[in-house]
């Protein structure tokens, strides 16, 4: 248990990767007794998850182990500060176009990069060109202000005009978010693969990251309705507690649902520590 932007982080192994929930308790509001405000089901090795949506004074949490027979952990308990978080404000986005940025594509259909941030998850949004066959797909934009990001939640195309691209097309698979603080940083150019918090000129690594499966675990083109909804809420990923402040966002796609050698996005929005 450990302290997070709007709340509580909580990382563990479970070495047999057995069916497990991991239970989070908290203060009620109206009784004060200690409830459960998160249960987290997984079977993975790797435990990692955050619970959020509480202010910054000090509350006590718990976490407890159960498993489908019912078996119940002991109680792990802590007096935990939430860091404060807010979403950070689109009105002072602004694109920051360099060099190595990929081509845009279907700019005369109202495509292109600012989009990403008109706080529209539909059509239409960031697009890049097809037929330039490299290996990344970028762009890169300003937020106006320096922030110590905490999550942010990515958006991709769900259906339009009749038809449905969710995990299909040039939807990102997997992709990488690099971050600035400079004022005016330089453009260079990007490796196709590296880890969290490589720094490559002006630019590090925020972090790595892969668009969860659908639901329905069907492949492209068989989506349910349960999938488009998954695609139409968006999806959510944490930023490490330990990446440092940023002002400028490169966001570079590797691989696409459609393996296709273009890639779009409707929309992304921040959440932080502006002050």
């Amino acid at each position: 248990l450990q302290a997070d932007f709007g709340g509580v982080n909580i990382s563990a192994t479970n070495p047999s990767k057995k069916a497990i929930g991991v239970i989070v308790i908290s203060n009620d509001k109206t009784t004060g007794k200690l409830l459960p405000v998160e249960q987290f089901y997984t079977e993975a090795e790797t435990i990692n998850f955050s619970v959020r949506g509480f202010d910054t004074l000090k509350r006590d949490f718990g976490v407890y182990v159960t498993d489908r027979w019912g078996n119940i952990s002991d109680t792990l308990y802590k007096s935990i500060n939430p860091i404060f978080e807010t979403l950070v404000p689109k009105t002072r986005f602004s694109e920051y176009r360099l060099a190595s940025d990929s081509p845009l594509g279907a700019t005369s259909l109202g495509w292109n990069t600012t989009r990403l941030w008109d706080n529209n998850t539909n059509d239409p949004g960031w697009h890049t060109e097809a037929g330039f066959g490299k290996p990344l797909q970028l762009c890169t934009f300003d937020m106006g202000v320096l922030a110590k990001l905490s999550r942010y939640k990515l958006w991709e195309r769900g259906e339009a005009y009749g038809n449905d691209y969710s995990y299909n097309h040039g939807n990102p698979k997997t992709w990488t978010l690099w971050g600035s603080s400079k004022t005016a940083p330089v453009d260079t150019n990007l490796p196709n693969t590296s880890a969290k918090g490589t720094v490559v000129g002006d630019w590090v690594n925020l972090g790595n990251f892969t668009c969860p499966p659908p639901p329905s675990g069907n492949a492209p083109g068989q989506t349910t309705p349960a999938d488009l909804a998954a695609v139409k809420a968006g999806f959510e990923f944490n930023i490490g507690i330990d990446a440092p402040k940023v002002r400028f966002i490169r966001l570079a796609v590797n691989s696409t649902w459609g393996n296709a050698d273009f890639a779009h996005v409707m929309e992304l929005s921040f959440w932080g520590n502006t002050n």
